[in-house]
């Protein structure tokens, strides 16, 4: 008789709390990074400061003055306007249409002998990067970049 007596007192025990209490703890810990992960993205922007200063491309095709034969070519310019900053960003959507005017007019005055060699190349840049001032102003950009140019 003792023995059926100490089976019977045998207890099974279910992880049943512990399971309940992880799910819990689990929940909350994604909960808590969820909510911490949300409040990252507007409390410091700076972090993804690329997102606001991406660079702006911009492509131009116009004809250029007549070179020292009469000859008429057209020039294809794609430039990239990288801003100094949000302020200059802004300022870039907001004054597209004068910014792409003043440029166009500045290009249609170029002869195919103010594009050829480094040097006017390089007084190109430092032109396009000072229009671009200009039309932003009182916003700067940080770099401009002519990424291709082709004289047909």
């Amino acid at each position: 008789m003792t023995i059926g007596a100490e089976t019977a007192r045998v207890r099974v025990r279910t992880p049943g709390k512990h399971i309940v209490l992880f799910s819990l703890a689990v929940t909350f810990m994604i909960g808590v990074s969820t909510l911490l992960l949300s409040r990252a993205d507007r409390a410091s922007p700076s972090r993804f400061a690329a997102s606001t200063t991406n660079p702006v491309e911009e492509t131009f095709v116009t004809d250029l003055a007549a070179d020292a034969q009469g000859r008429l070519r057209l020039l294809k310019l794609t430039i990239e306007i990288e801003p100094a900053d949000a302020a200059a960003r802004k300022a870039l959507e907001e004054k597209n249409a004068a910014l792409r005017e003043r440029l166009a007019f500045f290009l249609r005055e170029l002869t195919p002998e103010d594009l050829d060699g480094s040097a006017a190349q390089e007084r190109l840049n430092v032109e396009l990067k000072r229009r671009v001032d200009l039309a932003i102003a009182p916003a700067a950009a940080g770099s401009v970049t002519v990424k291709s140019i082709i004289v047909q």
